[in-house]
Formats: structure tokens, C-alpha cells, sequence
């Protein structure tokens, strides 16, 4: 037999498959292809190749980086399941190249920073429905229980655009945009309301209908500042 032929080795990963040298996959020590024996399980002898059930598009810069030295990553992936791949294949996930690990990092970035925002909710005190209703001059309705259903979803879109740390939607819209926003909405309905949440329940006037509410945000620059408004529609179908 061919002496180069013997000293090659086939992989299939994924269903795709790789060859190369068996000396290339000694040149990281202590890891998991650098301890292949035909004595695997996942050794086939009929196709002389091993299988491993793994990412191949991770696997394609993990075997170049035997060949290379260098681990570069691939940023059609996501870090967390970067990190999870080189774990199995038992490689340092803290030897990925310079020109890659701004990027690679950053989901570790924005894990940190939800954990911070997560804290400050846990560390800020909520107010009270009762609170929250004198703070909307609606102290009377709230305590005879007449709220209608403006009044209840009033503060809750108050909190969303006013406060940052009052929900995720909100944290999120605060993060990324990063603007003050102020929003009017009025409306009236000759009716009665049946349910709770927003979609999927419906008001009763004369008959039973369904609706749903249809909303964008609209600006204009003023010259000095950026005015944001909510213009909201109701759909009934």
C-alpha cells in the first residue's frame, strides 16, 4: 500500500468529508482528533473514514487550524455555538486570531450588558397600580374598578418608550435606539370591552367583532431635535 495513503485520514463531519494528515492532526496535542484510534466507535472500516455528528461549516476552520496554526472564525455562526463546537473538539476557544476576536466576542458584550440592565430592574422599585393610576389622574376609576381599556395599556405604552428599564421591549427600544421619545394616541369607543390583551379578544357593540391594532413610529427633524409620535389604527375584521 501507498506509504502517503496510509498516513492519510478521512473525516466526515456533518456529511461532509475531509482528508488529511494524520501528523497535521497531531500538531495540537490533547485534543480529540489528535486521539484517533480505529478502536472509535464512530470508525468506519468499510468506508475507512471516522463520522462526527458536528457543525461542518465550524469544522472547516477548526481542521485549518492544525494545518495553519492560526483559528479564525466563521461569522455565519453565532459565538455561543462557536464556543460549544471547540469544546467538543477540546480546543481553547481563547486562541481564535486578533483580526477575529472583536467579533467573535461580542455576544459575550451583549450578554454582560443585559446582565447589568437585568440588575438595575432588580434593583429599581416598582410603583403600585394605585401609584401608576393617580400618576395618570385615574385614581377615581381605578379604585371603583372602571378602568377602560385605554386606561389600562395608557401606562404600560408610557413605560415602554419612558422608561428603560420598565420591560425587555423596552430595554431593547432604549439600547438601540437611544432616543427621548414622546407619543400622544387618543381614542374613543361607544362600547364595552371583553378580555384582556390586546389581540385576540374583542369589544362588543351591538354585536361581536375582532380587531386589531395597527402601530408605527413617525418622526421629524426640527433642526435642533428629533420629535418621535406613535400613529396607531384599529382594524376590524
Amino acid at each position: 500500500m501507498n506509504l502517503d495513503a496510509e498516513n492519510r485520514v478521512v473525516l466526515n463531519v456533518g456529511g461532509i468529508r475531509h482528508e488529511t494528515y494524520k501528523a497535521t492532526l497531531k500538531k495540537i496535542p490533547a485534543t480529540r482528533l489528535s486521539r484517533l484510534t480505529e478502536a472509535l466507535a464512530n470508525y468506519d472500516p468499510v468506508l475507512n473514514e471516522y463520522f462526527f455528528d458536528r457543525h461542518p461549516g465550524v469544522f472547516a476552520q477548526i481542521l485549518n487550524y492544525y494545518r495553519s496554526g492560526k483559528l479564525h472564525y466563521p461569522t455565519d455562526v453565532c459565538g455561543p455555538l462557536f464556543e460549544e463546537e471547540l469544546e467538543f473538539w477540546g480546543l481553547d476557544s481563547n486562541q481564535v486570531e486578533p483580526c477575529c476576536w472583536m467579533t467573535y466576542t461580542q455576544h459575550r458584550d451583549t450578554k454582560e450588558t443585559l446582565a447589568v440592565l437585568d440588575q438595575l430592574d432588580l434593583d429599581t422599585e416598582k410603583p403600585s397600580d394605585e401609584e401608576i393610576a393617580l400618576k395618570f389622574g385615574m385614581e377615581e376609576e381605578f379604585k371603583a374598578g372602571t378602568l377602560s381599556c385605554w386606561q389600562k395599556i395608557k401606562p404600560k405604552m408610557w413605560a415602554l418608550f419612558d422608561e428603560p428599564y420598565s420591560s425587555t421591549p423596552a430595554k431593547i427600544e432604549d439600547s438601540v435606539i437611544g432616543l427621548e421619545t414622546h407619543w400622544l394616541l387618543d381614542w374613543r369607543l361607544n362600547g364595552y370591552w371583553i378580555g384582556d390583551s390586546l389581540i385576540g379578544d374583542s369589544m362588543v357593540i351591538g354585536l361581536e367583532t375582532h380587531w386589531l391594532l395597527d402601530w408605527r413610529l413617525v418622526g421629524y427633524w426640527n433642526g435642533d431635535s428629533l420629535d418621535i409620535g406613535l400613529e396607531t389604527r384599529w382594524l376590524l375584521y
